[in-house]
């Protein structure tokens, strides 16, 4: 079971807030896509990074059902998506990253020792 880190602070944060008021939406909505953004990008960008994803897509990931172009220009203008990705990712899922890929690498190792 994957998870990611939330701080308590987030619900208020001024880039929360920013986004918000820039997609007019309340901003326990506001971390609400983010998060649900966050959850699928742990399996469908775990490096953060979502250059060729269409914009329509993240939309639909973070379950926001405006104009997908409005979500990720509100995203940037926030500073809550660097470029095409995610700001300060390791910081949410690090961890969690981290813990994927050494488990990948045991199980690597254990198909290698059984084979060899």
């Amino acid at each position: 079971m994957a998870w990611i880190k939330a701080q308590q602070a987030l619900r208020d944060h001024r880039k929360i807030l920013a986004v918000a008021g820039k997609l007019e939406i309340e901003p326990a909505h506001a971390v609400g896509l983010l998060i649900l953004l966050w959850l699928w990008a742990v399996d469908n960008a775990p490096n953060s990074d979502l250059t060729g994803i269409p914009p329509r897509s993240i939309a639909r990931a973070a379950q926001w059902d405006g104009n997908p172009d409005d979500f990720l220009k509100a995203l940037q203008a926030a500073q809550l998506l660097d470029g095409s990705a995610i700001h300060d990712w390791d910081d949410h899922v690090g961890t969690l990253i981290e813990k994927r890929e050494a488990d990948a690498e045991r199980k690597r190792k254990e198909r290698e020792n059984k084979q060899g």
